[in-house]
């Protein structure tokens, strides 16, 4: 590790109080002008440092964009044990993760790049991960359930934890289109593919990892008519000065937390119904390859999607071979 790393440890492990230059020096077993030159970096970086005479250095202000050591402060009482891996440009965050599962099958892991080569959803289709302003993760750990109907569960989890993430940086709240894609204004702004991997001896999953990526902002000016059509960004052509990405990740991991405290009460569920979008709406969707059309009323305690077909009947939907076309749900 650094010098300049250490030293952003203790800054803010001190914060909101000062830490001298002599003690760091002491620690770290170096000059105070390495101190001094770690301080001078940071605040290169963006990063508010005030010196208070002999106190010595004080932490007034983070910076907003992707960095390691702020993320795991902000998750040190969240998920402690969660292991975080920041990434400019990788494959895909879920092959990363699934790595990980493999070597470190107990420690839970976050996987985060700001672009992706090879990204992917649900039936192997590929996932625009060429944005100015993307994000994409990658959480694997151990679920708390182990019944197959119950995993389903965690990306319909994933979606609620991300959507109310996200909404505290919008002028309104994102929707949910059942089961993995979020909308705001009108337009898929994220997905979410959630996998697993399982234990060859015991037949249970082993591990779950659930990736998303998320369209912070840009444009597709160079994509196809039909991904212009459907996708859009959470913030336009630009990221806003005061968006943090460590912050807007902790929350996501937060709420996250929170709803699989309590996945068997299945309690994330009604803030997914509160967002799910085309609540009421008559949509047409393909069932293992026949089209249908329906309305949708709400989802079960399971997470299927509740539907009412024209001679009132209520169906559930679930399983990967129910696709809802985003199109229909696209201004």
């Amino acid at each position: 590790m650094s010098t300049r790393q250490k030293v952003l440890d203790f800054l803010m492990e001190a914060a909101p109080e000062p830490i001298s230059g002599q003690f760091m020096a002491d620690h770290l077993a170096c000059s105070r002008n390495a101190i001094w030159k770690a301080i001078e970096q940071l605040r290169s970086e963006g990063y508010q440092i005030n010196q208070q005479g002999r106190k010595g250095y004080v932490l007034v202000d983070s910076v907003n964009h992707l960095e390691l050591t702020q993320l795991k402060q902000r998750l040190a009482t969240i998920w402690p044990e969660l292991a975080i891996t920041i990434e400019e440009k990788v494959n895909s965050t879920n092959d990363l993760a699934k790595i990980h599962a493999t070597q470190s099958p107990t420690v839970p892991g976050l996987f985060i790049a700001t672009e992706q080569t090879k990204g992917r959803g649900r039936h192997g289709r590929s996932f625009v991960s060429s944005l100015d302003h993307g994000l994409y993760l990658s959480l694997v750990f151990t679920p708390k359930v182990d019944s197959l109907n119950d995993i389903t569960l965690y990306t319909t989890l994933a979606a609620a934890a991300m959507t109310k993430a996200i909404s505290h940086y919008t002028a309104s709240p994102l929707e949910i289109k059942w089961v993995n894609d979020l909308f705001y204004q009108n337009k898929k702004v994220a997905g979410i593919l959630c996998e697993s991997m399982i234990d060859i001896e015991s037949h249970q999953v082993s591990s779950i990892i659930i990736g998303i990526g998320l369209n912070l902002a840009g444009n597709f000016e160079q994509e196809s008519e039909e991904i212009k059509q459907v996708a859009g960004t959470i913030f336009g052509d630009a990221i806003p000065p005061n968006f943090n990405y460590n912050q807007m990740l902790a929350l996501f991991i937060e709420y996250f937390c929170e709803y699989e405290q309590n996945i068997d009460k299945r309690e994330h569920l009604d803030y997914y119904q509160e967002r799910l979008l085309g609540l009421n709406q008559k949509v047409s969707y393909l069932q293992n390859g026949q089209t249908q059309s329906a309305i949708i009323r709400g989802i079960d305690k399971d997470g299927h999607l509740l539907v009412e077909h024209d001679n009132r009947n209520i169906e559930a939907l679930f399983g990967s071979e129910i696709h809802f076309s985003s199109t229909q749900f696209s201004k």
